[in-house]
């Protein structure tokens, strides 16, 4: 039975409250903002659009200050990207940090309007919030996990 977007968002959702860590994977213990939707994808047994597993253990080889795109390219490699006025709950969301594409986060509906569920070192743990102006300016991109349906 395929996953939804709702399930990805439900499933990010649990992760809520882990403790911020650079390179953290494990929920309740240790998350970074790149772990979020890597163990989400491990947890809900999805493919990449290469066939292949996500796991959280994936992608642990990048500085906690980063310099490049290195967070957006990955997206673009795995996922499948899509216009940002197609966003749905359960996409995976990279956005600039200040200028930087290194920062990535799980779109949900929060309080009935767009939201977002990321692990944030600015709030040392993982937040679901609304995606507000400040947020929304600085997407760099949207991107879906293959075979995931809408709803």
């Amino acid at each position: 039975m395929p996953v939804t977007g709702s399930q990805v968002a439900a499933k990010a959702r649990e992760f809520v409250g882990t403790p911020f860590q650079h390179q953290g994977r494990r929920k309740g213990r240790a998350l970074d903002c790149v772990g979020l939707p890597l163990c989400v994808g491990e947890e809900l047994g999805l493919l990449d659009r290469n066939k292949v597993p996500f796991k959280g253990s994936d992608n642990q080889n990048y500085s906690s200050q980063p310099l490049d795109a290195f967070v957006h390219d990955e997206a673009k490699r795995r996922l499948a990207e899509k216009p940002v006025e197609q966003m749905q709950d359960g996409d995976v969301v990279i956005l600039r940090i200040p200028t930087v594409p290194c920062h990535a986060a799980i779109a949900c509906t929060t309080n009935g309007v767009r939201g977002m569920i990321h692990a944030y070192s600015g709030n040392g743990k993982c937040v679901e919030h609304v995606m507000d102006d400040k947020w929304r300016k600085r997407i760099a991109g949207v991107f879906s996990y293959p075979g995931v349906t809408n709803g």
